[in-house]
């Protein structure tokens, strides 16, 4: 329950709770739209209640609860935004885990500063907490028009053998690996005392650490005749 109320603050769908439309029909879709039980909705329906019995006040906060009260309260009070500092650039990473919550924020908070975010729409691994590729598409060209995307065409995260596998799973990643950047992809398998794909060298004899074993392979995979680190 609690996780269904986290994802409703996420995406702002627990903001409808407070409108004076909100009816049963809304809670039906709700429902719908998360594919719950609308008896689910209105347990979430009630917590808010008692969370804030009156608009403005606040009995109790959770984490999940401060970017949406936040957002609730610049959109019922706009002018408290000429109170805060103008930003010159709002810099944002990891950009693919934004939700809607989040995403309205900084809509909120930017007005006249440039904004430049980094993300991977193919790294949004975040749904349950609102993260949905509609924030670095279609969502974000509707917010700032005229946005200008740079492609990021070279990786310091991982090596040629990586960058190849990427590029056969998803063909639009067109990205070359760093020249300093080393990753090597083997299949290794460890059995009667021997690494099976890194010279066959004895790596887990009585008292080796798997750490250790990791480092050997890392340096046979390197050509280094010692499997040094």
């Amino acid at each position: 329950m609690l996780e269904l109320l986290s994802t409703l603050k996420a995406t702002l769908a627990s903001l409808d709770f407070d409108d004076e439309d909100f009816d049963d029909y809304a809670v039906d879709e709700l429902a719908e739209r998360f594919n719950v039980d609308r008896e689910a909705i209105e347990i979430c329906r009630e917590i808010e209640r008692r969370r804030q019995p009156q608009q403005g006040y606040i009995v109790w906060q959770s984490p999940a609860d401060l970017v949406t009260d936040l957002v609730a309260v610049l959109r019922r009070e706009p002018h408290t935004l000429e109170a805060l500092p103008q930003a010159d650039v709002c810099l944002v990473d990891e950009w693919h885990d934004v939700n809607a919550a989040e995403f309205e924020l900084l809509r909120l908070f930017r007005r006249d500063a440039r904004l430049a975010v980094v993300g991977d729409r193919h790294q949004v691994i975040n749904a349950a907490r609102g993260a949905d590729p509609q924030f670095s598409a279609e969502a974000f060209d509707r917010a700032w028009p005229g946005v200008v995307r740079l492609p990021l065409s070279q990786s310091r995260r991982c090596g040629v053998s990586i960058a190849k596998l990427l590029r056969q799973v998803l063909p639009a990643c067109r990205f070359e690996s760093h020249s300093e950047t080393y990753s090597e992809l083997r299949r290794v398998q460890i059995c009667a005392g021997r690494m099976r794909g890194g010279g066959g060298r004895p790596c887990c004899r009585p008292g080796r650490r798997w750490r250790e074993i990791v480092r050997r392979g890392r340096g046979a995979a390197r050509g280094r005749p010692d499997g040094g680190h």
